[in-house]
């Protein structure tokens, strides 16, 4: 796993047990998980430096999420050709290099499979997977992998710092997880990874207090009312997370304790960082193992202390992001 290197690798960037602005570097692990379950593929995203090529893929699918709200915000990109929208221009070039980097992927993957070099199902990524089951020359797995690289690095890597902030800032709720994961042990199973209440309940505090998405949108499939407004069929109905702090007690406070012992006490659809239904993230599964394994991790080898002076709050984007660096005391156990 990624998580196993990922330990020895946050040591090199340490000064003085802190490491200053741990947002890119946890941006390194999230891409290198992907690659490794998604694709098979090892990047070495963790060493330093990192590979010219592989840092001209991570740097692409950092910039293509960052013009998406500007193309959004101003839709007269649409009308424009081309060549006068230098945003749009920019976003492309980004999705090309990304594409080039999938369909390398694709052809490895394919070449894998169809030479006999994968005997046990179970060793298959997805995409090889997805490449057996649609046919080599399918779109349909590039078009996945590309999906679960653009849309989970920053996604579970802002969690994932969230989560950092919210254990270093909490010292005795960070005692707590860390007896949990001792006592499960440091290797982990799927049946171990189910006995991690208290962290599956940290992680979900977390989303709900700094959820890393935004907005949540659905078309409405026919007429509705909701409470007491008639929503037309076709209708595109937006929600935000961060509107359900009135279901929670003390809802500006980390309780993780409240998803373990009072969840009748709320709506079980407050939190819903990976939207619901048929369409709901299809990166769900993956990033809250990602997420559990890293923490489990983390809590094995270091005690998180908070060395910024100011509290951290979200700055709202399409993508919710810190206001501020993120930067942590590691100090060893």
């Amino acid at each position: 796993m990624a998580a196993d290197k990922t330990m020895p690798s946050i040591r090199t960037f340490l000064t003085d047990r802190i490491m200053k602005d741990c947002l890119p570097e946890i941006y390194r692990y999230t891409f290198e998980s992907i690659c490794l379950i998604a694709l098979d593929t090892r990047l070495g995203c963790m060493k330093v430096p990192m590979d010219p090529e592989i840092s001209k893929v991570f740097q692409a699918s950092e910039r293509v999420l960052d013009s998406f709200l500007p193309l959004i915000q101003w839709p007269t990109w649409k009308f424009l050709p081309p060549r006068w929208n230098k945003t749009y221009r920019k976003t492309q070039d980004d999705l090309n290099i990304m594409l080039d980097f999938g369909k390398k992927q694709v052809e490895i993957s394919t070449k894998r499979i169809f030479e006999g070099k994968i005997e046990d199902s179970h060793e298959m990524s997805v995409l090889q997977e997805l490449t057996l089951r649609n046919g080599p020359d399918s779109t349909y797995p590039l078009v996945t992998a590309i999906d679960l690289i653009f849309a989970g690095i920053d996604t579970t890597g802002n969690t994932l710092g969230f989560l950092m902030y919210h254990l270093a800032t909490n010292p005795e709720k960070q005692e707590k997880l860390r007896k949990e994961c001792q006592s499960i042990g440091e290797k982990l199973n799927v049946k171990s990874l189910n006995e991690l209440r208290y962290l599956k309940a940290c992680i979900q505090e977390t989303n709900r207090l700094t959820p890393t998405i935004a907005l949540n949108a659905r078309l409405i499939a026919e007429d509705m009312i909701l409470h007491g407004y008639q929503i037309p069929k076709n209708t595109l109905v937006t929600w935000s997370p961060m509107l359900f702090s009135e279901q929670f007690k003390d809802s500006e406070k980390f309780i993780p304790e409240r998803w373990v012992e009072n969840k009748k006490s709320f709506c079980p659809h407050a939190v819903r960082q990976f939207s619901h239904g048929p369409r709901m993230c299809i990166g769900k599964r993956f990033a809250e193992m990602e997420l559990l394994i890293v923490t489990h991790k983390l809590m094995h080898n270091f005690d998180l202390k908070w060395v910024n002076k100011d509290p951290m709050t979200i700055s709202q984007s399409l993508v919710n992001v810190p206001d501020q660096t993120l930067d942590f005391q590691f100090n060893d156990l």
